[in-house]
């Protein structure tokens, strides 16, 4: 995965705003065209989140996840 995981590539860029509001890991894995949620999770929203760009909540019982 290398450094540019955190950093502020293209998917990511597009990815961080589009979780000015808390997603879910389907609706972000919808967003970025990938089939699988859980390739998602590894490759794009765990390395932003351990960069601390974005953070994990739950809201309304599920865990969602939004930008910093």
């Amino acid at each position: 995965c290398g450094a540019t995981c955190a950093g502020k590539t293209g998917k990511n860029t597009a990815l961080l705003d589009f979780c000015e509001i808390p997603r879910t890991r389907e609706e972000i894995a919808a967003f970025l065209h990938v089939k699988s949620p859980y390739y998602t999770m590894r490759r794009y929203v765990t390395p932003l989140v351990n960069g601390g760009a974005l953070q994990i909540v739950t809201e309304n019982g599920r865990k969602a996840y939004r930008r910093r």
